[in-house]
């Protein structure tokens, strides 16, 4: 039983994969891709505390939770982008591209000084995330600009809070 249960978190991990797949044909507006939409963003969370909870964590556990997160954003990415091009005033794309150079910046000039890649998991980026993760169901309801100007001022704060973080503090109390 106890190998049974180390298998627990990758298993979700492959279902998030799949679900994601899935989202591919699937209209933004209709419940199935909301549904799916929220199962793999509620296993993102679930694959990682069971890996913990079950003293399960592996390496092969920690990169398919990257890979599965790249399909994640990259589906997710082709799906959201045309509807909310047509949606979003151009001025918050603005933000979002300026948002874009100081992440990439702040990636590759961690990369460059501790010759790995590395975001920080605080609070502001968590919120970040949660904030992020709500903009598919809310897309439909007139507030939708407002609470994307709020997710992205706050990814701009997260953002300039980590460049700070990285370029002042050391690598053990950043990552």
């Amino acid at each position: 039983m106890g190998n049974i249960k180390k298998h627990i978190p990758n298993t979700v991990t492959v279902l998030r994969i799949i679900g994601t797949i899935v989202l591919v044909p699937l209209h933004t507006s209709t419940d199935i891709f909301l549904f799916i939409y929220i199962f793999t963003g509620f296993s993102d969370v679930l694959d990682g505390y069971l890996a913990r909870k079950l003293n399960a964590e592996s390496e092969l556990g920690s990169k398919l939770d990257s890979v599965a997160d790249l399909i994640f954003y990259a589906v997710v990415l082709i799906k959201l982008l045309p509807v909310l091009w047509v949606k979003l005033s151009k001025k918050i794309w603005i933000l979002v591209s300026i948002i874009v150079v100081l992440r990439l910046f702040d990636y590759l000039y961690f990369a460059y000084k501790y010759g790995e890649l590395s975001s920080t998991h605080n609070v502001l980026n968590k919120i970040t995330s949660v904030g992020l993760f709500g903009i598919p169901l809310l897309i439909n309801v007139d507030i939708i600009n407002i609470y994307c100007w709020i997710v992205a001022i706050i990814s701009f704060i997260a953002t300039v809070y980590e460049i700070y973080c990285h370029s002042t503090c050391n690598k053990e109390k950043v990552t």
